[in-house]
């Protein structure tokens, strides 16, 4: 508590030595002080100056500069102020414009009796009156804007005009105070120090302001030029070194004397000024001088945006998460909804009703009752078979039964009948609990994705202020002119968004300006035409790895369309999918077949579900309508980022992976995709090294080679390093064992993943 309360009093004591030197300085903005600093009393009462303490410190520089003929009028006016204030203050009224109408009131006095000691003219008085009220709204925006605003918010216009002719006015007050060296020294300093901290153009500005308090002080506007040329050589010099820039403005004022005549004479008071304020600007520490930079580059940034875009983004997380939720108890309705089966028991006994009825039926009823025929367990045991085979034929009948049955073919019609209407009612039964499986199965992979969305897209993005500038400086080093620069994410999420004015631009050259600039490897994701010379460039931090493919195939001879189909398919900026399908046939019904089950598992794929869920999905579906042509997947998913693949297999022949160390055999199970209902894929992953090699093959290829052992034997003799020719060499060599003949569709598709050149060291 003890030391927020010292901080606190050094910081009043610093703003009452400050109004203290205000008040010196602008009561003497022409020749000899005069009442001028009553619209600085003004403003200091109307940003919250005590009423008390200010009047001692308005009247002290009068005093001390000897000017007692002003102290009466000037004490008048500060009296009067102070007690308007006070009034406002009993009321909790808060002073607005009239504040004007009482500064004027207070000047009264000294327009009628002036300087006790020294008389002027009622003119001079009047202009002087009129000057400090036109003053006093200048000072009222200046230290409003320093005190409410300072860096935290954009200045108006008013502000910015009221806060120049302040510094204006300063600086004259200033120069007939003390000396207008001294203010060329502190010009040299703030036109250094706001070439270093602002904008290209901003010191250009100030600079120009701080020439006007010397062109009205000599009555020349020589000094406007002169400053701005020391702005121009500041703000050039400073992106090498702020000393360097410290050093130019020496060097350039000596030369505009020098070489130009901008000044009668050079005396050594003026190079002691320009120089002193270089060299204190130099002794700033540069962790000092950052930190501010830093504080002046996020009081400029725009952060609404990049406010509105978290928020947005946490709102579809939340709506994301709703609807996961949703899908999951959609999952977990059709998981609990079950249709009751009859038992076994009961239809056996319905079963055994039916033969009671034909039995019934029969002329010989009478006698087969008296004789306990048929015995029950033969027709049970007849029932069991029929259940077992789907159908009873008459040499599935015990031999009692056969035996003592005079009408065993109505016996075994009636049973096959029943026997067909419990089928078809066991297959609807199928139907439907495949049906609310497979809803079960796609609500629920559903709602993984909305969850693993609403992740994404609820984490908060940081954006990188100070790296959007230092960047937007290099791509204009570089030639490149980006009127907007977002960069946000951090490490693997890392991402820049540019809007570039060009007629026509390098793509690969930006990505290395833009790769240099964050450290880091970065790739052209997303491009979009703004306007004319106008485009959208979007950048994401590069995959380790990368990958080339190569695919060859012919079509079985005779046969025009081939049954087998290939896909190279990107899932994401990272990860891509290729697959190899067989038809398990030639022609165009298996080319349809291969080409079905393919889209269905790319889709799925892109949609983000799990890859035992798409391949189940995929099986159920195509189980209805394939009849006898069946399907044989081959499927890789391999992430660039990690350098890893999954092998997803269904009834296809086994794949490689060549290493520069040898021939991995990637296999799979035997029975193809559609044969059974409940066929699981053959899952297994792999970690995939620099320039290792995945190969797939359809049946028509590895069925050439009398064995794996004689198809790795093969490949250990084929160069591995481009994938297409590779590819080639294994169809030709196919072809080759079928004797030049093509015997059946075939299609040899490899991968190379390898490590790219990287951009930075």
């Amino acid at each position: 508590m003890l030391s927020v309360r010292k901080k606190t009093d050094f910081n009043s004591v610093l703003r009452h030595v400050a109004l203290f030197a205000v008040f010196a300085v602008i009561s003497c903005i022409y020749k000899s002080p005069n009442v001028y600093s009553v619209a600085v009393y003004s403003a200091a009462l109307y940003t919250g100056a005590s009423p008390i303490i200010l009047p001692v410190l308005f009247l002290l520089p009068y005093v001390i500069l000897g000017e007692f003929g002003i102290i009466y009028p000037a004490a008048v006016s500060a009296i009067f102020l102070s007690l308007v204030f006070l009034f406002y203050a009993c009321f909790r009224v808060k002073i607005r414009y009239e504040i004007l109408l009482f500064t004027a009131i207070s000047l009264i006095g000294y327009f009628i009796i002036g300087n006790v000691y020294k008389p002027s003219e009622l003119t001079e008085r009047a202009i002087i009156c009129a000057v400090t009220l036109i003053l006093t709204p200048v000072c009222i925006l200046t230290f409003k804007a320093i005190k409410v605003k300072g860096l935290r918010y954009k200045l108006s216009y008013e502000e910015t005009v009221s806060i120049a002719a302040f510094i204006t006015v300063f600086g004259l007050g200033l120069s007939n105070l003390v000396s207008p060296e001294l203010f060329k020294g502190l010009s040299v300093f703030t036109i250094l120090f706001c070439a270093y901290l602002l904008r290209t153009g901003h010191t250009t500005l100030i600079a120009a302001v701080l020439g006007l308090s010397l062109s009205v002080y000599y009555a020349k506007l020589d000094y406007v030029a002169i400053f701005t040329v020391w702005s121009v050589f500041a703000q050039t010099t400073s992106g090498f070194s702020r000393y360097l820039s410290a050093f130019s403005v020496p060097i350039c004022d000596y030369g505009l004397f020098y070489l130009l005549a901008a000044y009668p004479d050079y005396p050594v008071s003026t190079i002691i000024a320009i120089c002193g304020g270089a060299l204190a600007f130099c002794l700033i520490p540069t962790p000092v001088l950052k930190k501010i930079k830093e504080t002046l580059f996020i009081f400029r940034e725009k952060q609404l945006n990049r406010e509105a875009i978290n928020r947005n983004r946490i709102m579809t997380a939340n709506r994301l998460y709703e609807l996961s939720g949703v899908f999951t108890e959609i999952a977990s309705v059709f998981g609990t909804l079950k249709k009751e089966s009859d038992g076994d028991e009961k239809i056996k006994k319905r079963f055994s009703s039916k033969v009671s009825e034909i039995c019934a039926a029969c002329k010989n009823n009478t006698a087969c009752v008296e004789h306990s025929f048929p015995k029950k367990k033969d027709v049970e045991k007849l029932i069991d078979i029929g259940l077992a085979k789907g159908r009873v034929s008459f040499i599935d009948m015990p031999s009692d039964l056969s035996g003592g049955c005079v009408r065993p073919n109505e016996i075994i019609f009636g049973l096959n009948k029943l026997l067909a209407e419990y089928r078809a009612k066991k297959v609807d039964e199928i139907n439907f609990k495949n049906g609310r499986e497979l809803l079960s199965k796609e609500a629920e992979g559903i709602s993984e994705i909305l969850r693993g969305l609403a992740l994404d897209t609820g984490t908060v993005l940081k954006f990188r202020g100070e790296k959007e500038k230092n960047l937007s400086e290099e791509l204009f080093k570089n030639g490149f002119t980006a009127t907007e620069v977002l960069i946000y994410g951090e490490k693997e999420t890392l991402a820049v968004s540019v809007v570039l004015c060009a007629e026509d631009f390098d793509v690969n050259e930006i990505t290395n300006v833009i790769s240099k600039s964050l450290k880091t490897d970065m790739v052209l994701y997303e491009r979009a035409d703004l306007s004319v010379h106008k485009y959208y460039l979007s950048f994401k931090k590069r995959a380790e790895y990368d990958a080339v493919f190569g695919v060859a195939n012919c079509v079985k001879e005779g046969k025009s369309v081939s049954g087998d189909t290939h896909a190279v398919t990107k899932i994401s900026s990272e990860k891509f999918l290729i697959a190899l399908s067989d038809g398990m046939g030639s022609g165009k019904t298996a080319e349809t077949v291969s080409s079905v089950s393919l889209s269905l598992i790319e889709s799925f794929y892109k949609a983000g579900l799990n890859s035992d869920l798409i391949l189940n999905t995929v099986n159920k579906l195509l189980a209805v309508n394939t009849e006898d042509t069946f399907t044989a997947l081959d499927v890789a998913v391999v992430d660039l980022k990690n350098s890893s693949a999954d092998f997803i297999k269904y009834g296809c022949p086994y794949g490689f992976i060549i290493t520069g160390s040898g021939i991995k055999i990637v296999e799979g199970n035997n029975l193809p995709l559609g044969i059974i209902e409940d066929l699981s894929p053959s899952v297994c992953s792999a970690t995939l090294n620099d320039g290792d090699v995945i190969l797939m093959l359809s049946d028509g290829i590895s069925d050439s080679f009398g064995s794996a052992a004689d198809l790795v034997d093969f490949l250990r003799t084929v160069p591995a390093y481009n994938p297409q020719s590779l590819a080639e060499n294994v169809l030709n060599k196919a072809v080759e064992n079928y004797g030049g003949e093509k015997k059946d569709d075939m299609t040899a598709l490899a991968v190379r993943v390898y490590k790219p050149a990287r951009r930075i060291s």
